[in-house]
C-alpha cells in the first residue's frame, strides 16, 4: 500500500487515491467548485492542501 504524504498541493489523481474514489469524481468536484482555489498550470491542475482541509470540514470527512 502506498502512503500519500501531505504536501502543499495535491494532483487530482492523488486526491482520488487518498479518498479511494474515481478520478472522475475529483474532476467533477473541481468543475462544481467544491474544491476551492484550484490552480491550473498549463494542462496540469493542483489543489491546495487548505482547499482539501476546507472541503473535509464542510462535508464532515475524516
Amino acid at each position: 500500500m502506498n502512503r500519500i504524504m501531505p504536501s502543499s498541493y495535491y494532483t487530482p489523481e492523488t486526491l482520488a487515491q487518498l479518498y479511494q474514489l474515481p478520478k472522475s469524481t475529483i474532476w467533477k468536484w473541481i468543475r462544481e467548485k467544491k474544491l476551492k482555489d484550484v490552480i491550473k498550470i498549463g494542462k496540469h491542475y493542483r489543489i491546495p492542501c487548505s482547499s482539501r482541509e476546507e472541503f473535509e470540514r464542510k462535508h464532515k470527512i475524516g
